[in-house]
């Protein structure tokens, strides 16, 4: 404008780095340049993973004009997967003379020459995360096809009955004289004719009951515990075992449902159990007091750091979830000792993932993201 001088002036631009407004919704952290400019950092792509600060959402989500979003929705369907991790852990007994046989190259199930008669077969899997108070909704042993050789017959699926399978020994009748669930399965599986395929012809039926039976135990803690599924009855399929092929040995999958709800309180929030004398109130706080995760999101490696009310457990879990509910890793630890537990996500997708920590019966739940 003219000033009175007949002198033409303007007004000073503000100093760079003084937040603006650029009018632009795909742009965050406005700032003037020094030049009369206002310029923002373009927001992330739409659909980029992010964190909402809400643990009560899931699938957090850039909506593309610099804000994160997510789904009011609680994960409570999960699943595990366990494959035979060792080649003492798919087992053929004799069904004449009871011999162990820890190393076969394959696995017939469950007749395999006249002098062998009918096995029974043990699978051991490993690394077990099913909390207690868990439920199985599906579960079935997946297969590959060795050979092509197929007697028809009907198969029993049972589980050893404890909480935790001890490994098998080179000894007569060590594994039919381990106690069974009383749930049993039927299964009669239809022919194999392709070596190598392992589909829903190779898939047990579902065996729910019996691994809930496990679950439902009293003494059930399913922290990285190991569970053996036990074949009897009759007929003849040929499947990979883990010394014939470890990436093609038998797969355990479980899906389970789990609203054991985050237990976290604070110390002046408490649970009231209800008492004859209203006078007389027990008041339980959970044993977790809070979880907190840092850096996040994360790159290479996420630090669990977990203060605890006082207790007296040996033993905690931390399991990592993808938020379609697959675990992807289970970290024990010691409540009364550890802290903060670094756990290695450096191999893990860009997404959101579930850090569940359980200890005893009590439950917390926090997100994080992997950029």
């Amino acid at each position: 404008m003219i000033n009175a001088q007949c002198e033409c002036e303007g007004t000073p631009c503000p100093p760079s780095g003084i937040a603006c407004d650029d009018g632009d919704s795909t742009t965050e952290n406005d700032v003037e340049d020094g030049e009369c400019n206002c310029e923002g950092t373009p927001c992330p792509p739409a659909g980029t993973a992010c964190d909402d600060g809400d643990d009560e959402t899931v699938n957090d989500q850039e909506d593309g004009q610099c804000n994160c979003e997510g789904q009011n929705e609680v994960i409570d369907d999960f699943f595990l997967e366990s494959r035979i991790a060792d080649g003492d852990d798919d087992v053929e007994e004799n069904g004449r003379n009871g011999n162990m046989y820890l190393n076969s190259s394959d696995l017939e199930l469950v007749y395999d020459r006249s002098y062998t008669s009918n096995q029974t077969i043990g699978l051991r899997f490993t690394n077990i995360f099913l909390p207690p108070g868990a439920t199985i909704t599906n579960a079935y042993i997946q297969f590959t096809t060795d050979e092509i050789r197929n007697i028809n017959g009907n198969m029993l699926i049972r589980a050893e009955s404890t909480n935790d399978s001890s490994p098998y020994l080179n000894q007569k009748y060590n594994l039919s004289s381990r106690p069974r669930t009383e749930a049993v399965v039927a299964w009669t599986p239809p022919n194999w004719n392709i070596i190598g395929e392992s589909g829903p012809a190779q898939r047990t039926v579902n065996i729910a009951p019996v691994i809930q039976e496990l679950v439902n135990r009293e003494d059930w803690v399913g922290e990285g515990t190991a569970i053996t599924i036990v074949i009897t009855g009759g007929g003849r399929r040929v499947a990979e075992s883990y010394n014939g092929s470890p990436q093609k040995a038998p797969l355990l999958r479980v899906d389970f449902e789990y609203t054991g709800s985050n237990l976290i309180h604070q110390p002046d929030e408490t649970t009231v159990n209800e008492v004859e004398e209203p006078s007389e109130e027990r008041l339980e706080i959970s044993t977790i007091q809070s979880v907190n995760l840092y850096p996040n999101p994360a790159a290479y490696e996420i630090n669990v750091d977990i203060q605890m009310n006082q207790t007296t457990a040996t033993q905690g879990t931390i399991t990592l979830f993808d938020m379609s509910g697959k675990a992807h890793s289970q970290t024990l630890f010691d409540p009364q000792l550890e802290r903060t537990i670094e756990l290695e996500v450096e191999h893990l997708p860009q997404g959101t993932y579930v850090v569940h920590v359980q200890v005893g019966e009590h439950v917390a739940t926090r997100k994080f993201v992997k950029k």
